[in-house]
């Protein structure tokens, strides 16, 4: 049995056999997303070379939005790929359990915290754009217009890279704790924490917490909703045979 910090021989294996299949659904993400990439830089250069200058900002725009976008999220795919090598290189060693948790654990709150930095940089780069039709802030919009797209894409680019690194820790994160629970190792969460700890949570209002998410991630592809469970259709009972007459 292995301890609070290392794996048993088992998990370990587990662990990296559980590995290709991540570096495979990364692996098609990225294509997709360099299709898209591809598409978009396609695009830019068709809507200058065939569309007239009165129409072409509108397509060049929605264009550059969509290489930017997945030129990003290509970003997050690298960085889940360096994660993902890191866990195979690292699953040996004794300090591995609580390094892979902590790592986890501090790229989803980066993430989310450089995602709001970049929201805020998004609204105030569109407040610039505005704010010339006010001639006083003229000159204002003019120095904070490069000063918040430079701190939207480092922050937005930043927010990708943990995002990734998120994607490439946490799942394993989950399976070794996952299976220290099962093999004795550790307790559940559920049995340290105090029942006080945990604040009852109405029944209307008990709905998955989400992180902040990135403005830009209105591009992104959405995910279906889970359909609502039919109600039980209730089947009636067979009728009694009719009692014979005397």
């Amino acid at each position: 049995m292995a301890s609070a910090d290392a794996l048993s021989t088992s998990t370990q294996k587990a662990v990296l056999e559980q590995l290709p299949a991540q570096h495979q659904d990364n692996k098609k993400s990225a294509q997709r997303r360099a299709g898209f990439l591809a598409a978009g830089v396609v695009g830019f250069i068709a809507a200058h070379a065939f569309l007239p200058v009165a129409v072409v900002a509108i397509p060049s725009f929605v264009a550059a939005i969509v290489v930017g976008v997945n030129a990003f999220r290509l970003v997050s795919n690298a960085a889940r790929t360096l994660a993902l090598m890191g866990v195979k290189k690292d699953a040996g060693n004794s300090d591995f359990v609580p390094k892979l948790k902590q790592k986890a654990g501090k790229a989803l709150e980066r993430a989310t915290k450089l995602n709001k930095i970049s929201n805020i940089a998004f609204f105030t780069i569109i407040g610039a754009i505005v704010a010339p039709a006010i001639p006083l802030l003229a000159p204002l919009a003019a120095i904070v217009y490069p000063v918040a797209s430079a701190v939207m894409f480092a922050a937005w680019g930043a927010s990708e890279f943990t995002t990734g690194t998120a994607q490439g820790t946490k799942p394993t994160a989950k399976l070794v704790y996952d299976r220290q629970v099962a093999e004795g190792v550790i307790r559940p969460a559920e049995d340290i924490l105090p029942p006080a700890s945990v604040p009852a949570i109405p029944a209307h209002k008990a709905q998955p917490s989400t992180s902040p998410k990135s403005i830009f991630s209105i591009f992104s592809r959405k995910q279906p909703k889970p359909e609502a469970p039919k109600p039980a259709v209730p089947v009636a009972a067979p009728p009694l045979p009719a009692s014979p007459k005397p």
